[in-house]
């Protein structure tokens, strides 16, 4: 059989398988699916079949009808058949690598998805659970709150009795205040009066003590009157009875005299008493005065205050009865949530169950799409015999996404080619060693290796290096095990335990060196970590960091700008390591390729720098050429890794 026919079924077989696969992605429908795939390659089967019979007219019986001559146009090229294939098969490889990163991409988000929903509804139950405790405890503090309210009440009346009492006694105690100021009054003025008695008792005894002097003057003189009716004899003695009777007057009235004194004496000493003790009294008075007003000064400040404790104890009421109607509601609102998380928890079970069966046809897609692949590869592999003179096929490993190499880093390999007079054909390869298995089986001319691709295929085969990019001014990088901003991981040290993610074995920044700086520190991947993933691309490493799909990454800085120039948070990650630097790229050419082509290619690469079209869509500034001894230094850190 013809081998263009023979590539024309694998591409019918091949848009067929990817037509199915996509509509039973979407609708989870067999049927459907064999039905898209069936109309589909009976479609390009008769599209392609008249093309075929169309260029091989010549081995046909000739038609009965004459055709109409139609004028050659002498501007139109004519595409070669074998050429096309290549072509298509280019276009093929690039949709199945396209579509197994996407299918990637989407696995990635499935499961990523079954794991929130998981978590979602574990929390949900908890959450269930956690609720009826909250609503019994705020069904508790409504119960409280009223207790509460009954109780601010019962205190607001008895403050208000309280205030009654207090003004009742407050009345009372001013009276009685009132009453001490009388008697403090009444007992001043008898302590003037008794000074007074004290004044006219003295006077009193001035009085006893004048009466005292005439009786004895008048006994003086009674007895001088004696004495003198004696010398008179008979003649004075009637005068001497009368002068006795004085005397015995005189003397009367001095013992009277004196009894009046005693009395005086008496009546002086007990008022002078009386007086002490009035005075004394008087004191005590004064200070009961005192405390009497300071008690109605206390006793109308006891007033105010519970006048104000009153106003206190009636708002407190006020809140406690607010704080009874908002627990109330509360415990309402907090059942109503109850019961829709229990709904919740079961809905998201029932996404979680539909997730689970999206994740099972996504693995079923992605086999399909892994074995399209497959098929893409072989037909690149049987279109690459078909290859022209003037064709030059590029290889490039999967360092970023295929809808990236072809926007941004196909545009250059093509430019390079076109200056030299080919035209370049570019394969996307499914990994990091399917470039350097695709150079040594020369179906890729010319590829570009990551820096531990190429020292690997350089072991194998006497590949020819290049060129070296030089991306933002240098031709070397820097590699990053990064983390998550909130993470509690601060260095290496901290991983222990952790889930790490690397992007390929093949990759110098994403494998190579950042394993080479953990043994350096004595510590062995393998059983260091407590999940290790290999990822396939910075991308998904970036992206699994940020998404919490793994603790911990190895990338590069290249990787980080291109992510944040796609949109993607990477201020949200922290670098906790870095390598030293590393070499980048090298463009290299498969064993015993055309030397003169080697050197025009060089040539052509050295001319492109960052001003051109095709370089300003990435940080390339230009390209230099390299030497193998330059990646003695990835050799030695691979060395490290064996």
């Amino acid at each position: 059989m013809d081998k263009k026919v023979v590539l024309y079924q694998a591409f019918i077989t091949f848009i067929g398988s990817g037509i199915g696969i996509f509509v039973y992605g979407a609708t989870n429908s067999t049927l459907l699916a064999l039905g898209g795939a069936l109309v589909v390659a009976v479609g390009a089967s008769l599209i392609m079949g008249q093309s075929y019979c169309a260029q091989h007219s010549g081995n046909l019986e000739p038609s009965t009808v004459k055709p109409k001559e139609v004028k050659k146009d002498t501007n139109v090229k004519e595409l070669d058949p074998e050429q096309d294939m290549l072509g298509m098969a280019e276009e093929l490889g690039f949709s199945a690598q396209q579509l197994v990163w996407g299918v990637s991409q989407y696995q990635n988000v499935l499961q990523r998805l079954g794991k929130l929903s998981d978590e979602i509804s574990r929390n949900s139950e908890i959450n269930a659970s956690n609720i009826e405790e909250a609503t019994a405890g705020v069904e508790e503090i409504a119960s409280a709150a009223t207790t509460v309210s009954q109780a601010s009440q019962d205190s607001f009346s008895q403050c208000q009795t309280s205030t009654q009492i207090a003004r009742k006694h407050h009345a009372q105690i001013e009276e009685v205040s009132q009453s001490m100021l009388n008697v403090v009054r009444v007992v001043q003025t008898a302590v003037r009066d008794i000074d007074d008695l004290n004044i006219a008792s003295s006077k009193i005894t001035d009085f006893v003590e004048k009466i005292r002097g005439i009786a004895s003057q008048t006994n003086l003189l009674a007895l001088n009157a004696a004495i003198e009716a004696a010398r008179a004899g008979e003649n004075g003695r009637g005068f001497a009875v009368v002068a006795e009777e004085v005397r015995k007057l005189a003397g009367e009235s001095e013992l009277t005299t004196k009894e009046i004194e005693d009395i005086v004496r008496e009546i002086t000493e007990k008022t002078a008493e009386v007086t002490r003790n009035m005075q004394e009294g008087n004191t005590e008075l004064q200070t009961v005065e005192a405390l009497a007003k300071s008690s109605a000064d206390a006793i109308n400040e006891i007033v105010n205050d519970v006048q104000g404790i009153e106003k206190n104890v009636n708002h407190l009421c006020n809140l406690a009865g607010n704080q009874r109607d908002t627990t109330e509601q509360m415990a309402k609102v907090i059942e109503t949530i109850g019961h829709a998380t229990v709904h919740i928890a079961g809905s998201t079970h029932t996404s979680l169950e539909s997730v689970n069966g999206q994740e099972k046809n996504i693995e079923e897609i992605f086999g399909h799409a892994k074995s399209m692949l497959s098929t893409a590869e072989k037909m690149q592999r049987i279109a690459s015999r078909y290859k022209q003179s003037d064709e030059i096929i590029f290889g490039v490993n999967p360092f970023v996404s295929p809808q990236v190499i072809k926007e941004n880093y196909v545009p250059i390999l093509e430019q390079a080619a076109k200056s030299i007079g080919c035209k370049a054909r570019v394969i996307i390869v499914s990994d990091y060693d399917a470039l350097g298995k695709a150079v040594e089986q020369k179906m890729v001319d010319v590829g570009w290796f990551s820096p531990f691709a190429y020292v690997s295929t350089k072991e194998r085969a006497d590949i020819i290096p290049i060129v070296t990019p030089i991306v933002n001014k240098a031709t070397s990088y820097l590699g990053y095990i990064v983390v998550r901003n909130d993470s509690d991981i601060d260095s290496v040290n901290h991983m222990q335990g952790k889930r790490f993610g690397f992007v390929d074995k093949k990759s110098a920044s994403g494998y190579v060196y950042p394993k080479a700086l953990l043994v350096e520190q004595g510590k062995n991947p393998d059983t260091y970590f407590a999940e290790t993933h290999f990822l396939g691309s910075h991308n998904r490493v970036i992206e699994e960091v940020l998404n919490g799909g793994i603790d911990a990454g190895a990338t590069y800085s290249e990787a980080m700008d291109a992510a944040r120039k796609a949109g993607i948070p990477v201020d949200r990650l922290r670098i906790i390591s870095q390598t030293e630097p590393i070499p980048k790229d090298v463009i290299a050419a498969s064993p015993g390729f055309d030397g003169e082509i080697v050197e025009k290619l060089r040539t052509a690469f050295e001319s492109l720098s960052e001003t051109q079209t095709q370089c300003s869509k990435t940080k390339i500034n230009g390209f230099v050429k390299t030497n193998d001894s330059d990646y003695e230094v990835v050799r030695k850190a691979s060395s490290l890794v064996q």
